[in-house]
């Protein structure tokens, strides 16, 4: 392979492309992926894929490439410092935590971003995530993000996110958690292939979430926010329930009301303005549930609110269709989905109901629960 080496521009590519790098016969390290990821996840939305295996794997961009071969490490190292000098230079992902070494950025939204970390000082995670929400409204955001930074603080469970702790800079309230680098159940719902799960993995993945949300639960915490994307998937292919961004502590003296949450997983009482409680996060994962047997939502033609009641309406008129996940995953997968969809919610099934069933789902679940480690509760 001939060397070429192409300086980066300021804007962090050739000609508005995305680039390769590529090395013989050799790994990036997760800071050196990382420091030449940094320019495509912060300029471009396009940019949204890197491989660590550095021989005949490219950046995705508009379909467009263009490959940087380099044969030596002095070139590599070369290349390196090109980024080194853009990331100093331009300081966008100053997160104002000098133990912090941005890495680059896993998502972002209305709140803020969420960024991947190195940690420089000794006996911490070498990677965590990093949650920075841009304070914009004090008087009404303030007491919100202090109620979650309060609950994802008290918990402690393997199939829960953990967090590591949290600091302020500037307009910002930054949250430090471990890192999931397996991605979310979203990605593995997106899998061009059905069914995108496997009968044994299915069950290992429902069994944690339970587990987690029961938890939870005992620990008269609502998530509200359940969905794909809020489940995520560690190194060791276990369960992280994560973002308690709308969570509530629930009380029987304190009615919980209001809108909140994602659509197309929020319980219908939830949607009309009532009174709610823990079950409205059994409908949520219900929706999940079925999303990942059939890799698309029970709902999946509302086009707006009005489609969604209208849907939901014909669900509790008709039966919702199972018949998929009875084909694949067993009867009484099949059953307690329909079951969890319930409008009604004191017809909908518990956490407790569920894992009572069936034998099939009972015993796994107690294995499962009973090979965790005594020090999380």
């Amino acid at each position: 392979m001939r060397q070429e080496y192409i300086p980066l521009d300021r804007h962090g590519g050739v000609n508005g492309k995305a680039i390769l790098v590529c090395m013989n016969k050799r790994k990036f390290s997760l800071y050196e992926q990382s420091l030449i990821y940094f320019i495509f996840a912060n300029i471009s939305s396009y940019a949204y894929k890197i491989q660590t295996y550095v021989c005949k794997r490219i950046f995705i961009m508009k379909n467009s490439y263009i490959c940087i071969y380099i044969d030596d490490y002095p070139a590599f190292n070369s290349a390196l410092s090109q980024i080194k000098l853009y990331y100093w230079k331009f300081g966008v992902m100053n997160i104002g935590d000098n133990s912090l070494a941005p890495l680059r950025i896993l998502g972002e939204g209305a709140f803020g971003r969420v960024y991947l970390c190195r940690c420089v000082s000794t006996g911490a995670p070498p990677v965590v995530c990093v949650k920075r929400i841009l304070i914009q409204q004090p008087k009404l955001e303030i007491k919100m993000l202090m109620e979650e930074i309060y609950i994802i603080s008290q918990l402690k469970h393997p199939s829960i996110i953990k967090f590591i702790r949290s600091y302020v800079h500037e307009s910002s309230v930054n949250i430090v958690m471990e890192f999931a680098s397996n991605g979310t159940m979203r990605d593995i719902i997106s899998l061009n292939r059905r069914p995108s799960i496997s009968k044994k993995r299915f069950l290992e993945m429902i069994i944690d979430i339970i587990i987690g949300l029961e938890y939870l639960h005992i620990r008269h915490i609502i998530h509200r926010d359940l969905k794909p994307e809020n489940i995520l998937i560690d190194k060791n292919n276990k369960i992280k329930i994560a973002d308690f961004g709308i969570s509530t502590i629930f009380s029987k003296n304190k009615a919980i009301q209001g809108l909140t949450g994602t659509y197309l997983y929020m319980a219908p009482e939830v949607m009309k303005g009532e009174k709610y409680e823990f079950k409205s996060d059994v409908w949520s994962l219900g929706c999940i549930l079925y999303e990942m047997c059939n890799g698309f939502s029970p709902f999946k033609h509302a086009k707006n609110l009005a489609d969604l009641k209208y849907l939901i309406q014909s669900c509790a008129q008709n039966g919702l269709d199972t018949a998929s996940i009875s084909t694949y995953y067993g009867i009484e997968w099949g059953r307690i989905c329909k079951k969890m969809i319930v409008v009604n919610p004191s017809k909908r099934l518990s956490l407790c109901n569920i894992v009572s069933y069936d034998p099939n789902i009972a015993i796994p679940y107690y294995c499962v629960y009973f090979n965790y480690k005594n020090d999380f509760m």
